[in-house]
């Protein structure tokens, strides 16, 4: 039977999002120096894929996609060698009354599906929020096509508000959902995004096109010819244009800053995604 899915892209119909808390340990390789766009390399592949499509199944003929980022990091035993580990939007995981897919893989364009083996929702979760994250867990991908994103040792606080000023050059993935790096966007100015409140801290806007389905796609800058994650898309929402109420409703997309404190919980929480990978493999 042909399975038709309802894609999930975060669509908010108020001005703002609200933002949590969120970072970073020794899975950091090559910190970048991304202070300035002069630090941004210009050339990604187009044959390279900068994230892998999860489906989630509600049912035989229903089922959520998103996207979901893979990780270059190093667990603290050989399971980096057996499995892939990817950061990814929690809502695309969650069925309608908050609970978890039980079916969920991962694919590349053109690969065998990769059953999702392990997955932990990040703490205190709400939808649209910087808490809408999540880890999970798959078979190692055998495409030399993925990219493996690594993450930024520079993304504290006082980096991310300098960045939240600028017009960031970013990569983003194809507006048609394709999971190549097929867009060159930017991050627009916290002040002419709205994102002016404490609560917004750890969400920035950008002015990539996205459609449903591109939850968990990867904002990303080139250094030293690795791929580093900025941030993960989290939705759109349609606001009011800067500077005045009256002006027109435009479409803006907001992405999750992976910044220390992301990692300071990611690295918390992702011994609990090793433990039950080992418990499978103990059965």
């Amino acid at each position: 039977m042909m399975r038709y899915f309802l894609t999930l892209s975060l669509g908010l119909t108020t001005c703002f999002l609200a933002a949590g808390n969120a970072l970073a340990s020794s899975i950091i390789i090559d910190p970048p120096n991304i202070k300035t766009t002069s630090h941004l390399g210009v050339h990604v592949s187009a044959t390279s894929v900068n994230s892998v499509r999860l489906r989630c199944y509600i049912s035989e003929n229903i089922g959520k996609s998103s996207r979901a980022i893979v990780l270059q990091i190093s667990p603290s035993n050989n399971l980096g060698e057996k499995f892939d580990f990817a950061v990814t939007t929690a809502h695309g995981l969650l069925d309608g009354d908050g609970n978890v897919m039980k079916d969920c893989q991962v694919n590349l364009p053109g690969s065998k599906n990769y059953k999702v083996k392990a997955h932990v929702i990040a703490p205190n979760y709400q939808q649209g929020q910087s808490s809408d994250w999540a880890i999970i867990a798959f078979d190692k991908l055998k495409s030399k096509a993925v990219i493996r994103h690594q993450v930024s040792a520079d993304m504290s606080d006082m980096a991310v508000e300098e960045i939240a000023n600028k017009r960031l050059s970013v990569f983003f993935s194809k507006a048609r959902g394709l999971p190549h790096n097929g867009q060159t966007c930017t991050l627009l100015p916290r002040q002419f995004a709205g994102l002016t409140q404490k609560k917004h801290v750890q969400l920035l806007a950008h002015n990539c096109r996205s459609i449903a389905g591109q939850s968990g796609s990867p904002i990303s800058i080139m250094r030293n010819n690795h791929a580093v994650v900025l941030g993960m898309h989290v939705g759109s929402s349609m606001i009011y244009a800067h500077p005045t109420p009256s002006s027109p409703l435009r479409h803006q997309g907001y992405m999750r800053v992976i910044d220390q404190d992301f990692m300071t919980t990611f690295a918390q929480i992702l011994p609990k995604i090793e433990a039950d990978l080992n418990h499978q493999g103990d059965k």
